[in-house]
Order: structure tokens, then C-alpha cells, then sequence
């Protein structure tokens, strides 16, 4: 647990700093390598040690964030659709009588898409000054964290989702929310958020409960994968998916509580 907290007292001042008085520019530079890394860890978690096809994965993730940064706005769906036939055309030259094809391709789109798109609405959200709601989203995914790690160890006694996710507990989900909820309220008094109280604490339990669905989805994949870790990359943590997948599943929640 010491570990945990170090590596988060080390990532946290510089991370804010970024959000909050940085270009977008830079912002950018981080998620490059961010987008690189994930990409590595979940084609580690399909068993695919070919570097051309997690080359091919990064390659695509870096189009999609320079299409943000840049302004380009080509339409998703079209980069999705251009990238959904690279892959199959990836495929036909390997292809073997009785391979699964669509287990193949569809696993690498997925990558692309759960590991990266989450990062392109970030880096949207930044590029129109509101980096302040990308730090509540960190402050709620934080709180969550702490929540259910400490209450889930004091007082977790039933479990929660035990066919994908053994140690999670029913006491570990409630004390995220309620940990997340203290999050969003920091983030609020700290940076000045617009919007009432009430709203932000919905905002803290909807981002909450985003953020530990998220943890269990790729609880889920690395379950089928028979990992524990996504990597070692954080002492402490694991892998860089282990410690963003709650963040993955909550940035598109927050775009869309925000923008719509």
C-alpha cells in the first residue's frame, strides 16, 4: 500500500501542473507515449507479441490524437472504418484454415478504441480550457480508489463481482463512492469549478461508479487473459491500464455531462 501512495504523491503535482497552466501541445506530447503503453499492455493481454501489429495499433492512436490536437476533424467513424479494414487486410496475409478471424481483428480494433478514444476526448477537453473538469475526473477517480481500497480491506466482507474480480467487495464499492463523491468536493473548493454542489456531487457519484465499471472490465479481459497485472510498469500499481482503466470508462461520461 506504501508503494501505491508514493507512486501517486510523485505522478500527482506534475500531472496538475500540466492540466492546468500547459499548451495543449504538451498535453499532447504526454499522451503519445500514454496512448503507446496501454496499446502495449493490452496486446500483451491478447498474447500478441508481434511488434508490426502493435506498431499498427500505436500508429493509429497517434492519427486519432493528431487529428484532435491539430484540428484536422476527420469523422471518427471514417478513421474507425479505414482502420477496421487495415486490420483485415492485416489478417488475409497470415491467414490460416480455421483461424478466427473476427476474434483477431476485433480484439486489435478494440485496443485502439478502448485505449485511445477515452485519451482523444481528454486532449478535446483541454484544447477548449477545461482542463479543471479533467482534474475533477482525477480527483474523483483518486477518491475512488482510496475508497475502496481502505474500506474494502476494514470492512469488506461479502463480496462484489467475484466471478470477475475476487477481491472486490460490496464495502470497497460504496466506499469509492462515497470516497469519489470527497473528490469531486476538493476539486470543486480547490480549483473553482462552475456549478452547484448538488451537481458536482452527482457529477462525483455518476464519474464513481464510470470509474469502478471500468475497473471491472478490464478485471474481466485480464481474467480471460490469466494475468494478474497488465504490467509492472508502477511500483505498487501494476501496469498503466491497471491504474487508468477507471479513467477510460469515465472520460467519455464526463465529455458528455459537460458537452452535451
Amino acid at each position: 500500500m506504501l508503494r501505491r501512495i508514493l507512486s501517486s504523491v510523485v505522478l500527482i503535482p506534475p500531472l496538475l501542473l500540466l492540466l492546468l497552466h500547459a499548451p495543449s501541445e504538451w498535453f499532447f506530447l504526454l499522451l503519445l507515449p500514454v496512448s503507446g503503453i496501454l496499446l502495449y499492455e493490452w496486446h500483451r493481454m491478447l498474447a500478441d507479441d508481434s511488434w508490426v501489429d502493435l506498431a499498427v495499433s500505436v500508429f493509429m492512436a497517434w492519427v486519432l490524437l493528431a487529428n484532435a490536437l491539430l484540428g484536422f476533424y476527420l469523422p471518427t467513424a471514417l478513421l474507425m472504418a479505414v482502420f477496421l479494414m487495415i486490420w483485415f487486410f492485416f489478417s488475409m496475409y497470415r491467414y490460416r484454415e480455421g483461424q478466427k478471424v473476427t476474434g483477431w481483428v476485433g480484439g486489435r480494433l478494440t485496443g485502439v478504441v478502448y485505449c485511445t478514444l477515452p485519451l482523444v476526448l481528454l486532449l478535446e477537453m483541454h484544447q477548449l480550457g477545461e482542463g479543471r473538469w479533467v482534474i475533477l475526473l482525477l480527483f474523483v477517480m483518486w477518491g475512488t480508489d482510496s475508497g475502496a481500497l481502505f474500506f474494502g480491506k476494514w470492512l469488506g466482507r461479502r463480496r462484489f463481482a467475484a466471478q470477475i474480480s475476487p477481491n472486490k467487495t460490496v464495502a470497497g464499492f460504496f466506499g469509492g463512492l462515497l470516497f469519489g463523491v470527497a473528490g469531486a468536493a476538493l476539486a470543486v473548493a480547490w480549483f473553482s469549478l462552475p456549478g452547484s454542489w448538488i451537481q458536482m456531487i452527482g457529477y462525483g457519484l455518476i464519474l464513481s461508479l464510470a470509474g469502478q465499471m471500468g475497473d471491472l472490465a478490464e478485471s474481466m479481459v485480464k481474467r480471460e487473459a490469466g494475468i494478474k497485472d497488465s504490467g509492472r510498469l508502477i511500483p505498487g500499481h501494476g501496469g498503466l491500464l491497471d491504474r487508468l482503466d477507471s479513467l477510460l470508462f469515465a472520460a467519455p461520461v464526463l465529455y458528455l455531462l459537460i458537452r452535451v
